[in-house]
């Protein structure tokens, strides 16, 4: 399955904003909330989707999952289920050819701040793929990482 992406905006049928319930509908699912609090977390199997909530309940950050995760490119660079290097690579050409600020996060991971995109890798049984977690506007910036919730750095689907 293909999503498309407007960075900042929208991943697939999510747009950031939108509450638990809504997300759920848009992708046909029901509501697994794994966490109650400030960032909640919903974990929706199927689609390989996890979702991150603000504390006023509003979706924030969208995160796909490296084995089941539908497919969303930056431009013509694949984001989900990638060799993470050779991803890395493409993503940070594509950030110098565009202008776009590409740097490395406190975690190792690289980041696009400008866009909301923060590329994680994910162990898939014996192997690693990319991860890709896309953030709206009031997370993405130069404080990244403090943005995004702890599941996200154990997170496994």
């Amino acid at each position: 399955m293909q999503w498309a992406w407007i960075p900042l905006v929208a991943v697939g049928p999510l747009e950031f904003g939108m509450r638990p319930d809504e997300v759920a509908a848009a992708l046909d699912e029901p509501t697994r909330r794994s966490r109650l609090g400030v960032n909640a977390d919903v974990y929706f199997p199927d689609p390989g989707v996890t979702a991150y909530f603000t504390d006023a309940g509003h979706l924030a950050a969208v995160a796909l999952c490296a084995s089941t995760g539908p497919q969303v490119s930056l431009e013509d660079v694949p984001l989900v289920g990638q060799v993470p290097s050779k991803t890395v690579e493409r993503v940070f050409s594509y950030a110098d050819l565009h202008g776009i600020k590409a740097a490395w996060g406190p975690s190792g991971d690289p980041e696009l701040t400008d866009l909301g995109l923060f590329l994680r890798a994910q162990r898939v049984g014996d192997i690693v793929l990319s991860r890709p977690l896309f953030l709206f506007s009031g997370w993405a910036g130069d404080m990244l990482e403090e943005c995004i919730p702890d599941s996200e750095w154990v997170a496994s689907c």
